[in-house]
């Protein structure tokens, strides 16, 4: 078992590599360790996440984290964990999903990261439909990204540039 810390930090590591990998694997290992969380440190009664599992919470009192102190709240950084799982395996709805599909998939992941798009949800892949909003959207020999919103996708495109284009149009509204 670990700390609040230890699980909320992981898992919100492991999501950036897989956005920035499209590798799977980090994105498993993600929804194992928020599991393993939700197993160990998460309290129904106050619908937060406790400090330390439940057998240290006997002892001492259950310590819930909820301010920023030197690093954000821990409780904060598992409710964003949550949100982003939920996203990507479409459990929940996002503000923003980019889907990018084909062989230039990461570099044009790249091209769109580089920009400053706190409410968009990475996903992709350069072969294989690996997620369920991912399903259909790899063509062959073609690199194309889907801005969506709530699993609706606009028109795919083929460069950041475009695809930055439909973003800014989201966010206006």
């Amino acid at each position: 078992p670990a700390f609040l810390e230890d699980y909320a930090f992981m898992c919100d590591a492991f999501i950036q590599l897989y956005q920035l990998s499209f590798n799977l694997h980090w994105l498993n290992l993600s929804r194992t360790l928020a599991d393993q969380a939700i197993n160990t440190l998460y309290d129904s009664k106050t619908g937060m996440f406790a400090a330390t599992g439940k057998a240290s919470a006997q002892v001492v009192g259950m310590q819930l984290q909820l301010a920023d102190q030197s690093i954000p709240s821990p409780n904060a950084v598992m409710g964003r964990v949550m949100y982003n799982l939920g996203v990507l395996f479409q459990h929940a709805y996002g503000s923003n999903e980019v889907v990018i599909t084909g062989e230039n998939a990461l570099t044009e992941s790249l091209l769109l990261r580089s920009h400053y798009l706190p409410q968009a949800v990475f996903m992709g892949s350069t072969s294989q439909e690996n997620l369920p909003l991912l399903k259909g959207k790899l063509l062959p020999a073609q690199t194309m990204i889907y801005v969506c919103s709530n699993r609706t996708c606009k028109k795919p495109v083929s460069s950041a540039a475009e695809a930055l284009l439909q973003l800014n149009a989201f966010n206006q509204h």
